[in-house]
């Protein structure tokens, strides 16, 4: 009966809809037919006005906890103390005296997840460095994208890895349930991306992501993969085999000035403009994955590859879609991008490479800086070169 008593508290507070209230006591109105016509947060400083929408942003964020704290104190199991916890966001959604529609829940879930997280982490379940990292991450994902659910989108799968990772050895109570909220707040910001149509690609960013070479870049991760397994030798067969044809091209047409103007009309889709008159970004960047193989010790040269490729995706992408501040030839947006993907992906392989935190930090961000800077050479050259430059010279400590 208490169990049974704790969960209708939970949802019976989670259906306290201040925002529904507020509009009716100051304004006489039906919120949910006004702004954005959801009973929260967002649409009630939109409705209502600033001073409003906080009451309504710290009830809605404790209401969970509230209905998890009397659930407590009722003296029952703790699944149906978390439970609890989780009717409040039904009740948020369907509340009864509403005909079953009220807001989205997405503040009572964050409550919830703020809590789960403190929780996992007293518990010594999630390092320090991972939260430092999220809010990193978070902080430079919101000014990138300037868009709530675009932010979930991003944000949601990145935390969930890492909760999963770190608490996979000691499963409990805690790590089900905000696994759940994770979740629940991720398909919710996918419904509200695709209802609000939030992401709508530019016409720049659709002929960027869909030119032959990017949708192509992500197999070259094939490099850094196979080096993980194979010897230095054996790897810089490979990549020298690869590369040797289209230095041989490049060569050739830079040599032999009629097959260089034959290559561009026949072949335009195949080499840039601007590559008319040297090397090609390709065969620079099998040369620089060659160089850096052989220049640095395995964990280096492999993750400073990885910089190369998968941040110079997230470099086009988000400085094509998001872009608003130029920076030399690219944009700060595309740029911090670039430096996060670095700083993910080092902190990733740091699961099962040895790679401490400077190394990762510093690594990531002279491979950011390397493709921003106008050096006049090829940043398929210069960033795994100077990210493995950096990132051995902490390694050996000489800085």
């Amino acid at each position: 009966m208490l169990s049974f008593i704790s969960l209708l508290l939970g949802y019976l507070l989670g259906s306290i809809n201040p925002a529904y209230l507020l509009g009716k006591y100051l304004k006489g109105i039906d919120i949910r037919k006004y702004g954005d016509e959801n009973a929260g947060a967002t649409n009630a400083a939109r409705v209502l006005g600033k001073g409003p929408a906080i009451l309504v942003a710290i009830f809605d964020l404790s209401k969970g906890l509230l209905a998890m704290g009397l659930a407590y104190l009722l003296g029952i199991s703790l699944i149906f103390v978390y439970l609890s916890g989780l009717l409040a966001i039904i009740g948020h959604i369907f509340p009864f005296y509403l005909n079953f529609r009220g807001g989205q829940g997405a503040a009572t879930a964050t409550g919830l997840l703020f809590y789960y997280l403190f929780l996992l982490f007293s518990r010594g379940q999630l390092p320090l460095i991972l939260l430092a990292l999220l809010a990193l991450y978070i902080s430079i994902m919101a000014y990138i994208l300037r868009k709530q659910e675009l932010i979930g989108i991003f944000v949601m799968p990145f935390l969930l890895f890492w909760i999963i990772y770190y608490g996979y050895h000691n499963i409990n109570l805690p790590l089900i349930f905000i696994s759940i909220v994770i979740l629940f707040l991720f398909v919710l910001n996918i419904l509200n991306l695709i209802k609000k149509r939030a992401l709508i690609l530019k016409p720049q960013t659709k002929k960027a992501i869909w030119h032959w070479r990017v949708v192509l870049r992500p197999l070259a991760m094939i490099f850094p993969t196979l080096y993980i397994f194979l010897d230095k030798k054996i790897t810089l067969i490979i990549i020298g085999a690869v590369a040797l044809p289209f230095l041989i091209l490049d060569i050739s047409r830079l040599s032999l000035h009629q097959f260089n103007q034959l290559l561009y009309r026949s072949a335009v889709e195949i080499f840039r403009r601007q590559e008319k008159k040297k090397f090609s970004s390709i065969a620079i960047f099998f040369v620089a994955c060659f160089l850096t193989v052989a220049i640095f010790p395995k964990t280096l040269a492999i993750t400073a590859i990885s910089f190369l490729v998968l941040g110079d995706i997230a470099s086009k992408f988000f400085g094509l879609q998001f872009g608003r501040v130029k920076l030399f030839e690219r944009t700060l947006e595309g740029s911090l991008a670039y430096f996060l993907t670095c700083l993910l992906v080092g902190f990733f392989f740091s699961l099962f490479l040895n790679l401490n935190l400077w190394t990762i930090l510093l690594g990531s961000l002279a491979a950011a800086t390397a493709e921003v800077l106008p050096f006049g050479i090829d940043d398929n050259f210069t960033v795994p070169l100077l990210s493995g430059i950096v990132m051995w010279l902490i390694n050996t400590k000489i800085f």
